[in-house]
């Protein structure tokens, strides 16, 4: 891969992380899609040569920096969606885009509930149904990241 695939896919990565610490209205914040999850999914089912858990890590920690929660937890949920991705990739080009949206929804549910245990170790909280409108929205726009990105891939020929 040369030098300007790299380049695209940590901006993309960095827009990602940048899209999940955006500050945002009330009404928007409650359906805002887990962007790190679509964007991380993407490259993992493209490039799972290139992209590894060492990136889930990194753009983990930097989340964790960002957002000034406690360092790891958003590392350990990306890490373990970077995981099942990876062991998965093969099957995920088998399927549709529908059942790829369905799967990445199932990710974000992942990626969201050990944010919300290792949360609820630290303060109590409770589960309540705001808690699934990102996961639903980061299975709606998974086709549009999926075609945007694929674009880009291919328009650069990142291999």
């Amino acid at each position: 891969m040369n030098l300007s695939g790299y380049f695209i896919l940590f901006t993309s990565m960095l827009l990602a992380v940048l899209l999940m610490i955006m500050p945002l209205p009330d009404g928007l914040a409650f359906i805002w899609p887990l962007w790190i999850v679509a964007v991380l999914g993407y490259w993992l089912y493209a490039l799972p040569h290139r992209v590894s858990l060492g990136s889930a890590l990194f753009f983990g920690i930097l989340l964790d920096v960002f957002n000034n929660t406690l360092l790891g937890q958003h590392a350990l949920a990306l890490v373990t969606v970077a995981y099942i991705m990876e062991k998965m990739h093969h099957q995920i080009r088998l399927f549709f885009w529908w059942q790829q949206a369905l799967l990445m929804m199932c990710l974000a549910a992942v990626y969201s509930f050990i944010l919300f245990f290792v949360q609820s170790l630290l303060a109590e909280i409770h589960l309540s149904w705001p808690f699934w409108l990102p996961i639903i929205s980061t299975g709606v726009i998974w086709p549009v990241v999926f075609a945007l990105l694929r674009h880009y891939r291919q328009k650069f020929r990142i291999t």
